[in-house]
């Protein structure tokens, strides 16, 4: 099977890779290596180039290039893959708020005599 022929969402391993002189070598150079586990996240409005996952960082390839990439589909546990999910989602800073990163007494950051103020650049 051809890198180019996985769906979004799919998981595959590398097996071979294709590609001749600096083409081959790029690849080799972007991580493209037998081994390495590509997740395919989105094609272009066009279908092309698409957007993979590959050592924790995204790599756009053209459909032509992708042929030359010859992978096999990896199974992923149903648990295994929601695990995954849970710990791919960041929650926004702002949500420590309240207390919930925050000790009890620590709550009020602002001694209760002191003033806050702020200027607004530009709207004086």
């Amino acid at each position: 099977m051809k890198l180019n022929e996985i769906k979004v969402g799919q998981s595959v391993k590398i097996e071979e890779v294709g590609g001749e002189g600096a083409l081959r070598q790029h690849f080799l150079d972007m991580g493209v290596i037998p081994g390495a586990e590509v997740t395919l996240i989105k094609l272009a409005p066009m279908g092309d180039p698409l957007e993979l996952r590959i050592h924790g960082y995204e790599l756009t390839l053209r459909l032509a290039e992708a042929e030359q990439i010859e992978v096999s589909l990896i199974e992923k546990e149903p648990e295994k893959e929601a695990e995954a999910a849970k710990k791919a989602v960041t929650e926004h800073p702002g949500l420590g708020e309240g207390g919930r990163f925050h000790k009890e007494g620590e709550r009020n950051a602002l001694p209760e005599d002191e003033i806050l103020t702020f200027a607004l650049v530009g709207n004086h």
